[in-house]
């Protein structure tokens, strides 16, 4: 997401006598967001240009008329013309500017535009106290995740939120349950999210498979007595598959700033686990993690996070500064306090 086909657009807009619609994208961002589809020319993909807009001109861009939405399309259109190997850009969609996008949008990181994780629960209303639970213990972890529920006032354009939550949103979670396949809008939730390419991580609760689209993606079985405690699962196929994913480079962030602020032992050997997963952190990241464990009491003093900190030294210790290492070797009475052999 940038800025640059923006500022042309606006170019464009003026010089076609509609200067007021381009003064209406001032400060906006955009991206292109392909479907899977193939389009009318030789490996085009039916596309949408997205624009990011901030929240003053938002709902403004998003109430334009047929007319004036025509007028758009056709400017941009003329950045990206229709022919082969090219996005085939079908339509404009509007979506909300965060700080965040705003403030990552000059990111040299391959990290795209905002930071942290951000997760759709896709639930039946009769399941928003299970739902409830297991945002609880995401947002804990520090993901940012979405409940139609207890996100959306009751005075908003609902679908359009869910849709504009859908859009943004890296991964996807269904809690599949006998009511999810009486709901019509879990249906449409799970086709978006798959059209979209989202990572989609069905979580089977009580016993309750995945069926569909959905049925082809492994899930994660889940007990409803627990599913705080068993929110940890979640946790961890989100770190093991994640890694996969263009937003890689922010849940590793996430992980290692978790990490980092770690406020007890118990907690400091669960968030040591989850960084386990990622086997390809780079030498900053490498750094930046033991760093925390260094800095850290709750880490370097915790039994339950010492086979974890030994094991991510095991992955990455080619990559460890040199006066990382010096700090490690001081905290190697405290990390392994009843231990002999031990990796440094």
């Amino acid at each position: 997401m940038d800025g640059k086909d923006i500022d042309l657009l606006i170019e464009i807009l003026k010089h076609k006598g509609r200067g007021d619609l381009g003064n209406l994208l001032i400060g906006s961002k955009s991206e292109i967001d392909e479907s899977r589809q193939f389009g009318s020319n030789w490996g085009a993909v039916i596309s949408s240009f997205i624009i990011y807009s901030p929240i003053k001109n938002f709902y403004a861009l998003r109430n334009l008329n047929e007319a004036d939405n025509m007028v758009l399309l056709a400017g941009v259109l003329d950045l990206y013309p229709h022919e082969a190997d090219a996005p085939e850009i079908v339509d404009v969609g509007f979506r909300i500017l965060r700080d965040t996008d705003a403030a990552d949008s000059n990111s040299s990181k391959p990290t795209g535009s905002k930071t942290g994780v951000d997760i759709f629960i896709s639930y039946s209303t009769d399941d928003k106290e299970i739902a409830g639970e297991i945002k609880s213990a995401l947002s804990a972890a520090g993901f940012t995740a979405f409940l139609a529920h207890e996100d959306i006032r009751p005075s908003s354009e609902w679908v359009d939120v869910i849709i504009d939550n859908l859009g943004s949103t890296d991964i996807f979670i269904p809690l599949v349950t006998e009511s999810f396949f009486k709901s019509e809008w879990t249906a449409q939730e799970a086709g978006y999210a798959l059209a979209k390419d989202k990572l989609i991580i069905p979580v089977a609760i009580n016993g309750h498979n995945p069926a569909g689209f959905i049925g082809r993606f492994q899930s994660l079985r889940l007990d409803s007595s627990k599913p705080q405690e068993e929110s940890s699962k979640i946790i961890e196929t989100i770190a093991e598959q994640g890694q996969k994913h263009n937003f890689k480079y922010r849940l590793i962030d996430l992980l290692i700033e978790r990490l980092q602020e770690s406020p007890s032992y118990d907690s400091a050997g669960t968030r040591a686990l989850h960084l386990t997963y990622i086997k390809d952190l780079d030498t900053d990241q490498v750094n930046k993690t033991f760093e925390a464990i260094c800095e850290n009491s709750q880490i370097y003093e915790s039994r339950s996070a010492s086979p974890y900190v030994k094991k991510l030294y095991g992955l990455h210790k080619d990559k460890i500064s040199e006066k990382n290492l010096e700090k490690l070797k001081k905290k190697k009475p405290a990390l392994f306090p009843n231990e002999v052999d031990t990796p440094f």
